[in-house]
């Protein structure tokens, strides 16, 4: 009789392994929904909606983009962890937040150990803007113009702890400046007030604001890559402006909830490799100052721990807080 049983239950496990491997080499069989910890219209919502795109593209199914903004993206990687981990729930997240937050206290999740790092795709450049009635022209016109109003000059950035916040105070710190923080729920919020007068500058990822840059709507005083953009060659970087360590990018890419099998997670990270390496999608958003930056799943994990490490060091010697 225990032999009987023995048998049965081999035979269910088997057919379970079986049923299993074959959902995973099925995948995806329905449509994955894409989250976004950001608003429409920013440089992380149009490059999420690019990959989806791509994905769809590539994997034969609807790749669904959901806006779930709010505290630098920690909303979105919060219903993540809470997601099944089967690969129909998958976030495009930025450094923001998922190597970033951490380091104000404590987090619904922990980013090196309720996700899957599936892919880097693409690494956006910062850009500090003002409005066009700004009179500083360039960078040393800026630091005067701060320095004459006594601690009352404001910039805006995408949200408390985010990655424009980070930069912003390490900028003030390392050109003795005072500026206040002004917090928004996104690069498209904070620069819709610049342009409109409600706030004189703005710290925000390039490709955000870069269509308004060509125009001439907004003024861009520099970028924190380690080279001048393409698209954008009379901006210089900060490291011309005497600061050759201060290069600073965020980050696009996707994550999964962790236990996510092995075999999607790979075919997810190839075929993002396969979308960015399309020639004619390089160029488009290239034009755009976004830099195609694709690295597969170990490279990624690899790097997004050292990243997790590195914002830690910026944030502790620039003295970044939220409260």
């Amino acid at each position: 009789m225990k032999s009987i049983l023995r048998h049965v239950l081999v035979a269910v496990v088997g057919t379970g392994v079986i049923a299993s491997a074959q959902a995973q080499e099925d995948y995806p069989n329905r449509a994955v929904r894409v989250l976004v910890g950001y608003a429409p219209g920013g440089a992380a919502d149009v490059h999420a909606r690019v990959i989806a795109a791509g994905l769809e593209k590539e994997l034969g199914q609807p790749f669904v983009v959901e806006n779930r903004q709010g505290a630098a993206g920690v909303l979105a990687a919060q219903f993540l962890k809470s997601s099944p981990a089967d690969g129909y729930t998958l976030m495009v997240a930025t450094s923001g937040a998922m190597a970033i937050p951490q380091n104000f206290g404590k987090l619904p999740y922990d980013p090196l150990h309720d996700f899957v790092p599936v892919a880097q795709a693409i690494a956006n450049d910062l850009v500090l803007i003002v409005n066009n009635k700004s009179p500083a022209t360039n960078f040393d016109e800026f630091v005067q113009m701060v320095n004459g109003e006594n601690g009352r000059y404001s910039y805006g950035v995408s949200g408390r702890g985010s990655i424009t916040h980070v930069a912003g105070e390490r900028l003030k710190q390392e050109f003795d400046i005072d500026m206040q923080v002004v917090p928004y729920r996104g690069d498209s919020m904070a620069f819709a007030d610049t342009l409109g007068g409600s706030i004189p500058s703005s710290f925000v990822a390039m490709p955000s604001v870069a269509q308004a840059v060509k125009a001439g709507q907004v003024r861009a005083l520099f970028v924190t890559g380690s080279k001048r953009l393409t698209p954008f060659p009379d901006v210089p970087t900060l490291a011309e402006l005497g600061r050759p360590d201060f290069v600073m990018s965020s980050w696009i890419a996707l994550f999964a909830p962790a236990g996510t099998p092995a075999p999607v997670v790979e075919k997810l990270s190839a075929a993002v490799g396969r979308i960015m390496s399309d020639p004619e999608l390089v160029d488009r958003l290239e034009s755009t100052g976004a830099r195609v930056e694709y690295r597969d799943q170990p490279t990624f994990d690899k790097f997004f721990r050292q990243e997790v490490d590195s914002f830690a060091r910026i944030i502790r010697d620039a003295r970044v807080t939220v409260e």
